[in-house]
C-alpha cells in the first residue's frame, strides 16, 4: 500500500474517460493513485472515507499496464472517478507509436480515452540528452492533438503525485501527497468509533 498516493488536488475539469457506466470522469478535488493492486474492499472504504477521484497507470514501457485497468475498474465500481497516466520509454521517433499503442490497449479494454498523463519523470525512461526528452515529448502531445486525445503531464515519485499542464489557471502546478498515514488514520478512526 505505499505506493497508495493521496491526490488532494485532481483538477475539477478533468475528463479523461468518456462516461459509459463503468468508467466515469475524474471531476475531482480529492482522490489518489496506486500502481498497488487495489481490492474492492479498499476502493470502498475509500469512497466512503470521501476519495471521489483515482490516478491510474495504463500503459508502461511501451505495454499496457493491466494493474492499472483492474484498479480502474475496482475504483469505479465503487463510484470513483478516473484520470490516466502512461510511463513512456522516451526514444526519439517513438511519441506516436506509443500513443497508438496506448489507444489500441485502452480501446481494447473498453476505456474512452479522451485524455492521459504523460509521467515526464521516470530517470531510467528517459534519455540523457534533455533536447531529445523535449522532442519526444513535443511529439507525443502533437500526437495526442492529431488523434483528439489532450495530453498533460505528471510527476511521480514514490512519496508524492505533481501535475501540471496548460489551462490550469493560477493553481498551474498541484501537489499530491502519500496515503500511507491517511490509512493509518482512517484505522484509526474505525477503531475509535468502537
Amino acid at each position: 500500500m505505499s505506493k497508495i498516493l493521496i491526490l488532494t488536488g485532481l483538477i475539477a475539469v478533468a475528463t479523461a474517460i468518456e462516461s459509459d457506466g463503468r468508467f466515469g470522469a475524474a471531476p475531482a478535488a480529492f482522490g489518489f493513485d496506486s500502481t498497488d493492486a487495489l481490492t474492492p474492499e479498499i476502493a470502498g472504504c475509500l469512497k466512503n472515507s470521501g476519495y471521489s477521484a483515482a490516478f491510474f497507470r495504463i500503459f508502461s514501457d511501451g505495454h499496457g499496464d493491466m494493474r492499472g485497468v483492474e484498479n480502474a475498474v475496482k475504483a469505479s465500481e465503487a463510484g470513483i472517478k478516473l484520470e490516466f497516466f502512461v510511463t513512456p520509454r522516451a526514444v526519439r521517433g517513438d511519441a506516436k507509436r506509443q500513443l497508438d499503442l496506448l489507444a489500441d490497449f485502452a480501446n481494447q479494454q473498453k476505456i474512452g480515452l479522451k485524455r492521459v498523463w504523460l509521467q515526464v519523470t521516470s530517470p531510467h525512461n528517459w534519455q540523457r540528452i534533455w533536447g531529445h526528452n523535449v522532442e519526444f515529448i513535443n511529439d507525443f502531445i502533437t500526437a495526442g492533438k492529431v488523434s483528439q486525445k489532450s495530453v498533460l503531464l505528471c510527476h511521480v515519485t514514490k512519496k508524492s503525485l505533481f501535475t501540471f499542464g496548460r489551462n490550469l489557471g493560477k493553481g498551474l502546478f498541484r501537489s499530491y501527497q502519500s496515503v500511507g498515514k491517511i490509512m493509518s488514520t482512517l484505522s484509526d478512526r474505525k477503531s475509535h468509533r468502537h
